[in-house]
């Protein structure tokens, strides 16, 4: 898991950083879980995104299960494409084929690699510099 916030501008309840993953976490591992089980197909995409009141949580899952969300604002496009980018073009150059770097499901990722290039990345984009 990585946790990063851009532009935040209300505190939490908790205004802690961990709660917050374990609240993202449980929220999305129990909206995929109601899926699965309201679906009257095999549900294979899952979904894109969690729209709330006051939020977006834009998903995207590939096929090994790793999981890419991003919190934003209701006025937030549609990010799957950004999503994608920051697996296929990011993530799997820093992370995942990095030889120095050593990334277990499950773990936090703590790669300063992977932090540089998501920063680059992100303040290009609109809402996020």
């Amino acid at each position: 898991m990585y946790y990063e916030e851009w532009t935040k501008t209300k505190l939490t309840d908790s205004d802690d950083p961990e709660e917050d993953k374990r609240l993202v976490f449980g929220m999305v591992f129990s909206f995929k879980g109601m899926i699965n089980s309201m679906s009257p197909e095999e549900a294979t995409s899952g979904y894109r995104k969690i729209v709330c009141g006051s939020f977006i949580l834009h998903c995207f899952e590939t096929l090994s299960g790793l999981r890419f969300i991003i919190n934003t604002d209701r006025s937030c496009d549609n990010l799957q494409d950004t999503l994608r980018h920051l697996y296929a073009n990011i993530f799997i150059d820093t992370v995942a084929k990095n030889p120095l770097y050593r990334y277990q499901i499950g773990e936090n990722i703590v790669c300063p690699l992977f932090e540089e290039q998501l920063h680059e990345y992100f303040s290009l984009l609109p809402g996020f510099s």
